[in-house]
């Protein structure tokens, strides 16, 4: 639970630039503060001993012959003058028999110098001996020679304070160069993620209005990058949502919009070869035209089909019918494609009645406005037929072919106007109760076996 509750949390682009480009910042200081300030205080120590060693042997020489005529006001003389900045705090001269010749400050030795000058050797070496009296005191250890012979013995205790000098002053300038990254990077996180956002919130803004159905909108890409790539990939989609926006609403002037939306998102329905399904074959077709087209004007004729068949086909749509042929005085509508159900079949009888009364409601219109009127007998037959595109490389259509097609034409030619016609395989197929008339035999035009077919008189 806190790991979803914490997944959740939205931090803004800024602070995950400032953050992550700190934290790489204080790393890099951190190990270059560690490294660099080994390397100059081991550097500073070495030359500060070597300094000392220096001081120490010229003073052993300097010290050498008043020590053997045992000259003590000589001896005193060189001590108390070392060499300024040179960090020596004391002096010692030792004779052979380790008891203190000359002290430059009078005191009790310490333990540790106590203990060091017991154990003192014989020899000529110089050794240096760290933290041997106060806290950043080291000790000095260098043999007094005359003649190549051992005399007696200097002890030059000297600080190291030039050494913790030094490493702060590296710390304090690390300490500046932090805050200068810290105020660096608080800095250049802001300008960074003001660059990297303002694309994002575009993108975001036009994601909005594409959700809510606007596709006018467009992002200008502000960069010549990554972020300007994912601008113009978005672009491109938008594009394409606008082709397949357009593709969808072209389909809707010939099916209804749930089955353009399904053949959208389910393309595989639509065979291009073609395939052999159960579909409802509706014809609708004027009564008399061939008669009132000669006697009226060709724009008012155009006029007269286009007020029919405007609600005509919004009463077609909205029953998931499918307008497959346009033939002027008359129209073909099949039902079940691309993909048949079993409520088809009642959809299309509910269209036909819906025709009808849409039709005789335009009629009585015209009538009232002392327009010329029309009327439709409608035939419907269900069978199969061959559904798939149909025509050549330059002209393809998605229609349906077969006996049936003939089939629900015969029907439909024998209709009256007014009249709705169907086969008895139609009303075998319907859920719901219909009155029709008592099925009659019929032999059709090019169908060697005999139809039953039916008048509707009323829905049921």
């Amino acid at each position: 639970m806190v790991s979803k509750n914490f997944s959740m949390i939205k931090m803004p682009l800024f602070y995950k630039i400032f953050i992550f480009s700190l934290s790489i910042f204080l790393i890099a200081i951190l190990e270059g503060d560690y490294l660099l300030e080994n390397q100059i205080e081991g550097r500073i120590q070495v030359l500060l001993e070597n300094e000392t060693k220096m001081i120490a042997l010229q003073m052993a020489k300097t010290i050498a012959a008043p020590l053997l005529l045992e000259n003590r006001l000589q001896i005193e003389n060189v001590l108390a003058n070392p060499p300024a900045g040179s960090g020596i705090s004391r002096l010692l001269i030792l004779g052979m028999d380790k008891k203190i010749i000359a002290d430059t400050r009078e005191g009790v030795l310490n333990r540790k110098i106590s203990d060091y000058l017991k154990s003192l050797r014989k020899g000529s070496t110089i050794r240096i001996i760290p933290d041997i009296d106060q806290g950043n005191d080291a000790l000095l250890v260098t043999p007094i020679l005359y003649a190549g012979i051992r005399i007696g013995t200097l002890l030059v205790i000297f600080s190291e304070d030039p050494v913790l000098a030094a490493q702060k002053d590296i710390r304090h300038s690390f300490l500046i160069i932090s805050l200068f990254g810290a105020i660096l990077s608080f800095f250049g996180a802001l300008i960074l993620s003001r660059m990297l956002s303002r694309p994002v919130r575009e993108l975001h803004r036009a994601t909005q209005a594409i959700g809510k159905g606007d596709l006018s909108v467009t992002v200008i890409p502000s960069s010549n990058d990554e972020l300007g790539d994912l601008v113009l990939a978005f672009n491109g989609m938008i594009t394409e949502l606008k082709k397949s926006d357009a593709l969808k609403n072209a389909l809707t002037r010939y099916v209804s919009r749930d089955i353009a939306e399904r053949v959208m998102e389910h393309p595989e329905l639509i065979h291009v070869g073609g395939i052999r399904q159960k579909v409802v074959i509706l014809f609708a077709d004027i009564r008399g035209f061939s008669t009132l087209s000669e006697n009226l004007p060709s724009e008012q004729v155009v006029t007269l089909l286009n007020e029919y068949y405007l609600p005509m086909f919004e009463i077609i749509l909205s029953h998931s019918g499918y307008i497959s042929n346009i033939m002027g005085d008359g129209i073909m509508v099949v039902f079940g494609i691309p993909e048949f159900l079993p409520s088809n079949p009642d959809s299309a009888l509910k269209c036909a009645i819906s025709l009808q009364s849409a039709i005789a409601l335009e009629s009585s219109k015209r009538v009232s406005e002392g327009s010329p009127v029309v009327e439709f007998g409608i035939g419907i037959h269900l069978g199969d037929c061959i559904v798939g595109n149909i025509g050549s490389g330059s002209r393809m259509e998605y229609t349906v072919v077969g006996q049936a097609v003939n089939i629900a034409s015969r029907i439909e030619s024998l209709s009256g106007p007014g009249e709705i016609l169907i086969s008895e395989d139609l009303k075998e197929a319907l859920h719901g109760e219909i009155h029709c008339s008592p099925p009659q035999q019929v032999l059709l035009k090019g169908i060697e076996s005999p139809v039953r077919i039916l008048k509707v008189l009323e829905p049921g």
